[in-house]
């Protein structure tokens, strides 16, 4: 927030916040009640194309992809969490080989390696919403502890329809690489 302080509101209301400040504040507070309240998140389904990389590893193919700094950030960060006990997951509309073969082939520049990744979901004719919830059933925990993130409006409305009433997270990340770290620390 570029002014969060208003001297005249401060001054005729004793509100000393601008509605920029209050509306930045209020966001603050709302998200760490919902943190405490919300049940533990230990697994994240991930998608892979333009949320993991740029671009379709079926149509670029796998020394294709972007792995530019914004997709090596989303990595890092989700590598953070597996590093403090959360389980990652892929899922994707792709053949799961050539998603293998990108954490593979391209270990080297990713941030997330194959290592980092308990299960992969992968076909061309995947439905996500089942997949994730065969993840929960496979690793025996319950859904509500499991979050999916994909960039693909379609994608996190069937979850979110599907999976959502069972309990899972939907996070929709913008399409625009560059906006994805914030958008994550504002979920």
């Amino acid at each position: 927030v570029p002014r969060y302080h208003s001297p005249f509101l401060d001054r005729v209301a004793h509100a000393p916040y601008s509605p920029g400040g209050c509306s930045a504040l209020a966001g603050v507070i709302c998200r760490e009640l919902h943190r405490c309240a919300a049940p533990a998140r230990k697994a994240y389904c991930l998608d892979c194309d333009n949320t993991l990389w740029g671009g379709a590893v079926g149509e670029l193919g796998v020394h294709g992809v972007v792995l530019s700094e914004p997709y090596l950030d989303v990595q890092r960060r989700f590598v953070a969490r597996q590093r403090r006990g959360a389980l990652l997951c892929l899922v994707s509309r792709n053949h799961a080989e050539d998603v293998r073969r990108v954490l593979r082939e391209r270990s080297g520049e990713m941030v997330l390696q194959e290592e980092h990744v308990v299960a992969v979901r992968a076909s061309y004719g995947i439905v996500k919403s089942e997949a994730v919830l065969e993840l929960a059933s496979t690793l025996c925990l319950d859904p509500s502890s499991f979050v999916f993130v994909d960039d693909s409006p379609a994608e996190c409305h069937d979850v979110s329809e599907r999976a959502g009433p069972k309990g899972v997270g939907v996070v929709h990340v913008p399409r625009a690489p560059e906006a994805i770290g914030a958008y994550l620390d504002a979920c």
